[in-house]
Protein backbone atom coordinates (compact mmCIF):
# COMPACT_ATOMS: atom_id res chain seq x y z
CA UNK A 1 0.00 0.00 0.00
CA UNK A 2 2.62 3.09 1.06
CA UNK A 3 6.53 2.51 0.46
CA UNK A 4 8.11 5.38 2.62
CA UNK A 5 11.97 6.25 1.36
CA UNK A 6 14.23 8.39 3.19
CA UNK A 7 11.23 10.52 4.36
CA UNK A 8 11.62 13.58 6.18
CA UNK A 9 9.48 16.77 7.37
CA UNK A 10 11.22 19.92 8.24
CA UNK A 11 9.98 23.68 9.17
CA UNK A 12 11.08 26.68 9.93
CA UNK A 13 11.20 28.03 13.02
CA UNK A 14 13.44 31.01 14.75
CA UNK A 15 16.59 29.39 15.32
CA UNK A 16 16.58 27.66 12.00
CA UNK A 17 14.90 24.42 10.93
CA UNK A 18 13.65 21.84 13.04
CA UNK A 19 12.99 18.37 11.19
CA UNK A 20 9.46 17.05 12.68
CA UNK A 21 9.66 13.22 11.26
CA UNK A 22 12.43 11.23 10.01
CA UNK A 23 11.76 7.97 8.91
CA UNK A 24 14.37 6.30 6.42
CA UNK A 25 12.14 3.43 5.21
CA UNK A 26 8.91 2.25 6.30
CA UNK A 27 6.14 -0.28 4.39
CA UNK A 28 2.47 0.02 5.16
CA UNK A 29 0.98 -3.48 3.82
CA UNK A 30 -2.77 -3.64 2.06
CA UNK A 31 -6.09 -4.93 4.46
CA UNK A 32 -3.48 -4.48 7.28
CA UNK A 33 -4.16 -2.50 10.79
CA UNK A 34 -1.27 -0.23 10.92
CA UNK A 35 -1.07 1.75 14.50
CA UNK A 36 0.66 5.26 14.99
CA UNK A 37 1.93 4.99 18.58
CA UNK A 38 4.38 7.53 20.25
CA UNK A 39 4.57 10.51 22.63
CA UNK A 40 3.18 13.68 22.30
CA UNK A 41 5.19 15.42 19.49
CA UNK A 42 6.70 12.16 18.20
CA UNK A 43 5.32 13.18 15.03
CA UNK A 44 2.54 10.37 14.52
CA UNK A 45 0.49 13.11 12.80
CA UNK A 46 2.44 14.53 10.77
CA UNK A 47 3.08 11.04 9.45
CA UNK A 48 -0.28 10.49 9.07
CA UNK A 49 -0.77 14.02 7.09
CA UNK A 50 2.02 13.03 4.45
CA UNK A 51 0.20 9.77 4.01
CA UNK A 52 -2.92 11.06 3.50
CA UNK A 53 -1.28 13.92 1.17
CA UNK A 54 -1.98 16.70 2.95
CA UNK A 55 1.60 17.74 3.58
CA UNK A 56 4.29 16.93 1.59
CA UNK A 57 7.73 15.84 3.09
CA UNK A 58 10.69 17.70 2.66
CA UNK A 59 12.80 14.89 1.14
CA UNK A 60 12.35 11.62 0.60
CA UNK A 61 9.53 9.66 -1.68
CA UNK A 62 6.14 8.40 -1.14
CA UNK A 63 4.47 5.44 -2.86
CA UNK A 64 1.29 5.04 -2.89
CA UNK A 65 -0.08 1.45 -5.08
CA UNK A 66 3.01 1.61 -6.89
CA UNK A 67 3.03 5.23 -7.95
CA UNK A 68 4.86 8.64 -6.42
CA UNK A 69 2.14 10.23 -4.24
CA UNK A 70 2.13 13.15 -5.22
CA UNK A 71 0.96 12.51 -8.31
CA UNK A 72 -1.95 11.36 -7.75
CA UNK A 73 -5.22 14.78 -8.16
CA UNK A 74 -6.80 15.47 -5.41
CA UNK A 75 -10.39 13.67 -6.85
CA UNK A 76 -8.18 10.67 -7.39
CA UNK A 77 -6.82 10.29 -4.03
CA UNK A 78 -10.51 11.14 -2.56
CA UNK A 79 -11.41 8.08 -4.43
CA UNK A 80 -8.97 5.30 -2.54
CA UNK A 81 -8.17 7.00 0.51
CA UNK A 82 -10.53 8.77 3.88
CA UNK A 83 -9.42 10.54 6.00
CA UNK A 84 -10.23 11.83 9.93
CA UNK A 85 -8.43 14.40 11.28
CA UNK A 86 -8.32 14.81 14.76
CA UNK A 87 -10.56 18.13 15.28
CA UNK A 88 -13.58 18.47 12.99
CA UNK A 89 -15.49 21.70 13.39
CA UNK A 90 -19.02 22.53 11.37
CA UNK A 91 -19.84 25.97 11.86
CA UNK A 92 -23.61 25.65 10.40
CA UNK A 93 -26.55 24.13 11.83
CA UNK A 94 -26.61 20.84 9.86
CA UNK A 95 -28.45 17.55 11.16
CA UNK A 96 -26.19 13.69 10.79
CA UNK A 97 -27.73 12.45 7.84
CA UNK A 98 -26.44 15.45 6.02
CA UNK A 99 -22.91 15.04 7.67
CA UNK A 100 -22.61 11.29 6.82
CA UNK A 101 -23.60 12.50 2.73
CA UNK A 102 -20.29 14.21 2.65
CA UNK A 103 -18.93 10.96 2.31
CA UNK A 104 -20.63 10.65 -1.12
CA UNK A 105 -19.23 13.97 -2.61
CA UNK A 106 -15.85 12.27 -4.02
CA UNK A 107 -18.22 9.89 -5.61
CA UNK A 108 -20.62 12.57 -6.99
CA UNK A 109 -23.55 10.93 -6.04
CA UNK A 110 -26.40 12.34 -3.95
CA UNK A 111 -28.16 10.29 -0.60
CA UNK A 112 -31.19 9.37 -2.87
CA UNK A 113 -28.75 6.94 -4.82
CA UNK A 114 -30.47 3.56 -3.55
CA UNK A 115 -26.69 2.23 -3.03
CA UNK A 116 -25.32 5.52 -1.31
CA UNK A 117 -28.72 5.30 1.35
CA UNK A 118 -28.14 1.12 2.04
CA UNK A 119 -24.32 2.37 2.92
CA UNK A 120 -25.37 5.58 5.26
CA UNK A 121 -27.31 3.56 6.93
CA UNK A 122 -25.48 -0.07 7.48
CA UNK A 123 -22.96 2.36 8.57
CA UNK A 124 -25.84 4.71 11.27
CA UNK A 125 -26.26 1.64 12.59
CA UNK A 126 -22.70 -0.05 13.56
CA UNK A 127 -22.33 3.01 15.18
CA UNK A 128 -25.77 3.62 17.22
CA UNK A 129 -26.59 6.69 15.04
CA UNK A 130 -29.63 5.52 13.47
CA UNK A 131 -31.39 7.24 16.30
CA UNK A 132 -29.86 10.61 15.93
CA UNK A 133 -29.90 11.22 12.14
CA UNK A 134 -32.52 14.29 12.35
CA UNK A 135 -30.89 15.49 15.22
CA UNK A 136 -28.91 18.85 14.61
CA UNK A 137 -25.05 18.16 14.95
CA UNK A 138 -24.46 21.20 16.94
CA UNK A 139 -26.69 19.69 20.16
CA UNK A 140 -24.71 16.54 20.16
CA UNK A 141 -22.32 15.26 22.80
CA UNK A 142 -18.48 15.32 21.81
CA UNK A 143 -18.83 11.50 21.24
CA UNK A 144 -21.80 11.41 19.19
CA UNK A 145 -20.28 14.16 17.25
CA UNK A 146 -17.40 12.24 16.73
CA UNK A 147 -19.26 9.18 16.21
CA UNK A 148 -21.04 11.00 13.28
CA UNK A 149 -17.40 12.43 11.90
CA UNK A 150 -16.53 8.96 11.84
CA UNK A 151 -19.61 7.84 10.13
CA UNK A 152 -18.38 10.49 7.15
CA UNK A 153 -15.54 8.73 6.74
CA UNK A 154 -16.54 5.41 6.45
CA UNK A 155 -19.34 5.87 4.05
CA UNK A 156 -16.79 7.56 2.18
CA UNK A 157 -14.89 4.07 2.32
CA UNK A 158 -17.42 1.65 1.47
CA UNK A 159 -19.52 3.57 -1.13
CA UNK A 160 -19.28 0.99 -3.59
CA UNK A 161 -16.38 -0.62 -2.36
CA UNK A 162 -17.36 -3.80 -3.95
CA UNK A 163 -17.61 -3.12 -7.07
CA UNK A 164 -14.84 -0.67 -7.78
CA UNK A 165 -12.34 -2.89 -8.02
CA UNK A 166 -9.57 -0.58 -5.83
CA UNK A 167 -8.64 -1.32 -2.70
CA UNK A 168 -9.58 1.56 0.11
CA UNK A 169 -7.99 3.73 2.76
CA UNK A 170 -8.89 4.70 6.24
CA UNK A 171 -6.30 7.07 7.83
CA UNK A 172 -7.60 8.03 11.10
CA UNK A 173 -6.41 10.55 13.55
CA UNK A 174 -7.22 9.26 17.25
CA UNK A 175 -10.45 7.85 16.15
CA UNK A 176 -11.49 6.74 19.74
CA UNK A 177 -10.92 10.29 21.15
CA UNK A 178 -14.72 11.14 22.73
CA UNK A 179 -15.95 7.84 22.52
CA UNK A 180 -16.70 5.63 26.03
CA UNK A 181 -15.40 2.20 26.56
CA UNK A 182 -18.95 0.63 24.95
CA UNK A 183 -18.36 2.66 21.37
CA UNK A 184 -14.69 2.24 21.71
CA UNK A 185 -15.21 -1.91 22.01
CA UNK A 186 -17.92 -1.63 19.10
CA UNK A 187 -15.51 0.59 17.01
CA UNK A 188 -13.11 -2.11 16.96
CA UNK A 189 -14.84 -4.94 15.82
CA UNK A 190 -16.40 -3.08 13.06
CA UNK A 191 -13.03 -2.37 11.84
CA UNK A 192 -11.82 -6.00 12.14
CA UNK A 193 -14.99 -6.46 9.93
CA UNK A 194 -14.09 -3.65 7.83
CA UNK A 195 -10.58 -5.35 7.16
CA UNK A 196 -12.16 -8.57 5.95
CA UNK A 197 -13.79 -6.52 3.31
CA UNK A 198 -10.41 -5.62 1.81
CA UNK A 199 -9.59 -2.28 3.84
CA UNK A 200 -6.29 -0.68 4.61
CA UNK A 201 -6.56 1.25 8.10
CA UNK A 202 -3.61 3.50 9.77
CA UNK A 203 -4.56 4.81 12.81
CA UNK A 204 -2.68 7.02 15.34
CA UNK A 205 -3.52 5.67 18.44
CA UNK A 206 -2.95 6.67 22.15
CA UNK A 207 -3.88 4.27 24.28
CA UNK A 208 -1.47 1.11 23.77
CA UNK A 209 -3.85 -1.40 24.80
CA UNK A 210 -6.08 -0.32 22.19
CA UNK A 211 -3.26 -0.99 20.02
CA UNK A 212 -1.30 -3.96 21.09
CA UNK A 213 -4.92 -5.70 20.60
CA UNK A 214 -6.27 -4.59 17.73
CA UNK A 215 -2.95 -3.76 15.36
CA UNK A 216 -1.10 -6.22 12.87
CA UNK A 217 1.94 -4.02 13.51
CA UNK A 218 2.78 -1.42 15.09
CA UNK A 219 4.90 1.75 13.88
CA UNK A 220 7.10 3.39 16.84
CA UNK A 221 7.92 7.15 16.83
CA UNK A 222 9.93 8.86 19.26
CA UNK A 223 10.95 12.98 19.03
CA UNK A 224 10.01 12.25 14.98
CA UNK A 225 12.53 9.18 14.74
CA UNK A 226 11.07 6.27 13.99
CA UNK A 227 12.04 3.49 16.71
CA UNK A 228 10.39 0.46 14.59
CA UNK A 229 8.32 -1.05 13.47
CA UNK A 230 7.04 -4.22 15.40
CA UNK A 231 4.07 -6.61 15.84
CA UNK A 232 1.74 -6.81 19.01
CA UNK A 233 3.40 -9.64 20.77
CA UNK A 234 7.00 -7.83 20.63
CA UNK A 235 5.56 -5.01 22.46
CA UNK A 236 3.36 -6.53 25.51
CA UNK A 237 5.96 -7.03 27.69
CA UNK A 238 6.76 -3.31 27.85
CA UNK A 239 10.39 -3.02 27.71
CA UNK A 240 10.38 -1.48 24.38
CA UNK A 241 7.36 0.92 25.38
CA UNK A 242 8.78 1.77 28.12
CA UNK A 243 11.78 2.94 26.34
CA UNK A 244 10.16 4.88 24.27
CA UNK A 245 8.00 6.90 26.57
CA UNK A 246 10.37 6.83 29.35
CA UNK A 247 7.94 5.39 32.00
CA UNK A 248 8.20 1.69 33.60
CA UNK A 249 5.51 -0.69 32.30
CA UNK A 250 4.06 -3.71 34.05
CA UNK A 251 2.73 -6.40 32.02
CA UNK A 252 -0.98 -8.00 33.69
CA UNK A 253 -2.20 -11.19 33.08
CA UNK A 254 -5.06 -12.75 33.91
CA UNK A 255 -5.01 -16.86 34.68
CA UNK A 256 -8.53 -17.25 33.91
CA UNK A 257 -8.91 -15.45 30.99
CA UNK A 258 -5.59 -16.18 28.87
CA UNK A 259 -6.25 -13.78 26.37
CA UNK A 260 -6.99 -10.77 29.03
CA UNK A 261 -3.72 -8.99 28.59
CA UNK A 262 -2.85 -5.45 29.53
CA UNK A 263 0.36 -3.04 30.32
CA UNK A 264 0.42 -0.42 33.22
CA UNK A 265 2.66 1.96 34.67
CA UNK A 266 4.53 1.00 37.25
CA UNK A 267 4.15 3.23 40.03
CA UNK A 268 3.54 7.05 40.26
CA UNK A 269 6.45 7.85 41.95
Amino acid sequence: MFTLKNISYTIKIRKGDRTLVNVPELRIPKHKFTALIGPNGAGKTTLLNMLSGDEQPTTGEIRFDDYLLQDYTIAELAQKRCVLPQLQHIPFAINVMAVLSMGLMPHGVSYRHEGAHNVMMEVAEHLQLTHLLDRTYQVLSGGEQHRTQIGRVLVQALFELETCGEDRLLLLDEPFNHLDLYHQKHLLKYFKTLQEKGITIVCVMHDLNQALHAADQCVVLKQGELHGVYDSQSLKDGRILGEVFNIPFVELTNQDHPNAHSLSIFGYE
